[in-house]
């Protein structure tokens, strides 16, 4: 009988679940104001991020093409509820982004119930911040140096 119930606990163990949270890693790589390098020809392309407290950073995004803007968005990377999470905010409204991965330094976010993107990855390599846009089979990247 003890083995029965050792092994039911086993079984319910391994079945569970996990809803632990992410480890929390600092994204300060994001700060400061960055310039696009891979943008189409007569745009440029900015994102602008600050840290507001050790949850919450504060993004911003633009595109211009002869100084006029053609296309702004705000970004909020919050973590909340162990997970850390991308609100963006553009012409379309408001979407919610949810953490996928996160290591020390890229993270990723994804809403399976958006069109486009599903999935957003953040992600510094060298002194480049460098991010990706996509979903099924679609897929936009972007290379940004500082200013």
């Amino acid at each position: 009988m003890k083995y029965y119930i050792f092994l039911l606990f086993i079984v319910v163990t391994a079945c569970k679940v996990s809803n632990q949270p992410m480890k929390k890693y600092s994204y300060d790589w994001l700060l400061g104001s960055w310039e696009r390098t891979n943008d189409r020809s007569g745009k440029r392309t900015f994102e602008v991020w600050q840290k507001w407290n050790s949850n919450f950073y504060h993004g911003k995004s633009y595109t211009l093409s002869q100084n006029d803007t053609i296309y702004k968005e705000i970004k909020r990377l919050f973590y909340y509820d162990g997970k850390w999470n991308i609100e963006v905010n553009d012409k379309n409204g408001l979407t919610l982004f949810k953490a996928q991965k996160n290591i020390p330094n890229s993270f990723s976010v994804y809403n399976p119930d958006h069109d486009f993107p599903k999935e957003i990855h953040y992600w510094i390599q060298n002194d480049t911040l460098r991010a990706s846009v996509g979903n099924d089979g679609e897929k936009n990247e972007f290379s940004f140096v500082k200013l």
